[in-house]
């Protein structure tokens, strides 16, 4: 199973797209994702999926919900999401989620021993982006880490920008930084 939260909710098992159908259960699975491998309580996830105003029976819902995500995930949900007290986790490995693997391939980007090599990383973790962050849930439970995320997005624009100018490939640098200034014309970088 893999996820993708770099642009709209996405899942695909073995390489073909899952639809998680309603925002309700869409919104539950951005919630364990955003605490992947933890716990997550509850009352946080009536909080997150139902927002200000939960219905009476918030929990049973809740639990419905979840027996509808992994129908929806197919026969892995159950290994994958796991209830276990006082709430549940999503165990995947970090590979799994889009997020993990771009961070990861910004780290071996700054640890490249070469210009090129690092302009490889740079360019495949950017390819990893499909929209903004958590793009449905951006503006409500999801806002701190889809800012967090759109920080190190334009970070890895204007390092591969730098590479390409330092690579002497002028055209295609001057184009990205071009492009990151029209969109962010207040960055100082």
């Amino acid at each position: 199973m893999e996820f993708g939260v770099l642009g709209p909710l996405e899942v695909r098992v073995a390489g073909r797209p899952v639809a998680v159908p309603g925002m309700r259960q869409r919104a539950l699975l951005a919630a364990l994702l955003l605490r992947r491998g933890s716990v997550v309580p509850f009352d946080r996830l009536v909080d997150e999926v139902f927002g200000e105003q939960p219905p009476e029976e918030a929990r049973n819902a809740l639990q419905t919900y979840i027996a509808r995500l992994r129908h929806a995930l197919g026969p892995a949900a159950a290994a994958v999401v796991v209830t276990h007290a006082p709430g549940y986790v999503l165990e995947v490995p970090g590979d799994a989620v889009d997020v993990e693997r771009f961070t990861a391939l910004l780290v071996r980007a700054r640890e490249a021993g070469s210009p090129t090599a690092a302009l490889a990383q740079l360019e495949e973790a950017l390819a990893l982006w499909r929209g903004p962050a958590y793009a449905e849930f951006a503006e409500t439970f999801a806002r701190g880490e889809g800012l967090r995320l759109q920080e190190l997005w334009l970070a890895a624009r204007e390092d591969r920008a730098a590479l390409l100018l330092r690579l002497g490939r002028l055209a295609e640098g001057t184009a990205a930084l071009e492009a990151i200034v029209a969109a962010e014309p207040w960055r100082e970088r």
